[in-house]
């Protein structure tokens, strides 16, 4: 565990810095998911949205989710944990 955390200290130190604005984009994103864009704009903007990011980027994507999942456990940011792992299940990210 030592090599892992000293292979990604320099990403977790980034993100316990900033832990602040993390947790700020984190909430928007929950509240703008939760938005109901498809009833008001009468489009399927999330599923086309959700689609987009599942097929352009997925191996990126599971990848910054992973080292973002691994460096909030390291630096015991357990809120930010939380609202990670609930916004990757339900928008169902990978």
């Amino acid at each position: 565990m030592n090599q892992v955390r000293s292979m990604l200290n320099p990403v977790c130190s980034v993100i316990q810095s900033n832990k602040s604005m993390f947790s700020s984009v984190l909430i928007v994103i929950v509240v703008i998911s939760h938005f109901p864009f498809d009833e008001l704009l009468r489009t399927n903007m999330k599923a086309t949205l959700l689609s987009n990011l599942r097929i352009n980027g997925g191996l990126i994507l599971k990848v910054i989710v992973a080292v973002l999942v691994l460096c909030l456990y390291l630096n015991g940011d357990v809120m930010n944990l939380v609202l990670l792992l609930w916004l990757n299940d339900s928008l169902k990210l990978f």
